[in-house]
């Protein structure tokens, strides 16, 4: 901070005045970001060995007005908020693919910080004390590195007191001020330098990033994960896209909007008429500081591991339900005198090996393991099932070891064969009925 002529050092609103020309033009365009961030595209990715990874896509129009100078003929680029700490693999790119630079930590924090004095009501810049305690707070909702963190909690305190005491409770400033700092107590702005040729030409602007893996909720047949998009409000047309690993298929996507109360105001909603892996919905936000609350449901495609479960689980318990039948004297399929070559052993042993192949081998995403876990588990079932028929047929064991054979391999197989039954039974898309009967009642 610099000192004056009289050697008395500048207190908030001096700095904050000395430092208007950045400071001002991000406020500028933070919160007229729907002016020049026409349309945005967040991209949702679920890796089939894995990671989900994220892409955006801006359509912008930087306006010449707020331009923030850089180095070397280049701009400063607000792209977006991103929760802080989870910020891994990251790639930026303009229109023809060029990486671009980051704005790194301190600068970053600097430039926050002259964006939060910016929006600083006058009133509270014109006492020194509460010049003293704001300075405080920006610094420290800053600096924070975790969400819901404690600052968050001290400056929503300070903030409340404010108010109160000086009778400001509507005061729109203080409102976008505090709405704004919000978002920055959890979230970083990711900024970038970008050619200054683009100033007030329309252009297309991207990075990508890797998320954490998503909570993955729900029962085994149907699953589900959610995304917050702390933004949702930064462009004037937002839309989602969610792709899923093979294997799977979308049941129904649904986004919300909600004000900065965290009250819902918007939705909209896609459900699947046919299967398929990619997903899209889109709303026009209302308010610069809406967040967002995505929800995509998930199923086995029907295709592939769930068709051959189908065919394999019930086969295999026809055959055990016949080598019942035969033993309980109900049906006679083998002659008495048939003595079962040794050969025999090597088809019972077939199954398992084939069944087994639709185990993963590689790594794979959670929200693939969680769905398909059930149809793995039933074909390890009929596996041992026909391990055991093949142990009962080509062993010559005592009576009642043989019993006790026939018997466990097939009890197993119908438990294996119940379950799939109770799995295909809870197919139907009834969570997606049920969020399209609420909304048509509201």
């Amino acid at each position: 901070m610099r000192e004056p002529a009289d050697g008395r050092r500048h207190d908030l609103f001096a700095t904050h005045n000395s430092r208007t020309s950045d400071g001002a033009k991000l406020k500028r365009l933070m919160l007229a970001s729907q002016t020049w961030i026409h349309r945005r595209v967040d991209t949702l990715k679920l890796g089939a060995e894995g990671p989900t990874r994220r892409t955006v896509s801006l359509d912008v129009t930087v306006p010449k007005r707020s331009a923030i100078i850089g180095t070397r003929g280049k701009i400063l680029v607000p792209l977006a908020l991103i929760a802080k700490a989870r910020l891994r693999d990251v790639d930026t790119a303009d229109r023809d693919g060029k990486s671009l630079p980051i704005l790194g930590t301190e600068d970053n924090s600097s430039l926050a910080r002259e964006l939060l004095l910016n929006l600083v009501p006058a009133w509270i810049l014109k006492e020194r004390e509460l010049n003293a305690e704001c300075r405080t707070h920006i610094d420290k909702v800053v600096s924070a590195n975790v969400r819901k963190s404690p600052e968050l909690a001290s400056f929503d305190l300070w903030m409340s007191k404010v108010s109160l005491r000086h009778g400001r409770e509507q005061d729109a400033d203080l409102s976008v001020f505090a709405a704004l700092a919000r978002q920055l107590s959890e979230n970083f702005l990711l900024i970038v330098e970008v050619d200054q040729a683009i100033l007030g030409t329309r252009t297309i602007l991207k990075f990508s990033h890797d998320l954490d893996t998503p909570a993955v909720s729900g029962g085994a047949e149907t699953a589900g994960f959610g995304l917050r998009i702390a933004d949702f409000g930064f462009a004037a047309s937002q839309h989602v896209e969610v792709q899923v690993p093979a294997g799977l298929a979308i049941e129904s996507m649904y986004v919300v909007e909600l004000d900065p109360a965290g009250e819902p105001v918007d939705y909209d909603f896609d459900i699947a008429d046919v299967e398929r892996t990619i997903s899209h919905v889109a709303l026009t936000p209302g308010s610069r500081f809406s967040t967002g609350e995505l929800r995509v449901d998930v199923i086995p495609a029907r295709r592939g591991i769930y068709w051959f479960a189908k065919v394999a689980v019930p086969a295999v318990f026809v055959l055990a339900l016949l080598a019942w039948l035969e033993k309980l004297d109900i049906l006679q399929i083998v002659a008495q005198d048939f003595d079962i070559p040794s050969q025999s052993v090597s088809l019972f042993l077939t199954g398992p090996a084939i069944l087994l192949s639709w185990m993963a081998r590689t790594p794979e995403h959670t929200l693939t393991g969680t769905l398909l876990s059930p149809l793995r588990y039933m074909f390890m079932i009929s596996s041992v099932s026909l391990i055991l028929m093949a142990a009962a047929a080509a062993i010559p064991l005592a009576p009642a070891a043989w019993e006790i054979l026939w018997i466990t391999a097939g009890v197993i197989q119908l438990s294996a064969f119940l379950w799939l039954i109770a799995f295909k039974l809870n197919f139907p898309i009834r969570n997606v009925f049920r969020f399209r009967r609420s909304v048509t009642a509201e």
